[in-house]
């Protein structure tokens, strides 16, 4: 989880952009671990 000090309901409007890209390094990542069980569950 990730806290924006000072962020309030508006944030997704005032920092699209910021939000946006840490959205998708979230969502990067997930996919990165699942690639990475998923090769090591492979060479078992």
């Amino acid at each position: 989880m990730k806290v924006y000090k000072g962020g309030d309901h508006a944030l997704p409007a005032t920092h699209k952009q910021m939000i946006n890209a840490d959205l998708l390094a979230f969502a990067q990542e997930i996919e990165m671990r699942r690639s990475e069980n998923m090769t090591a569950a492979c060479s078992l």
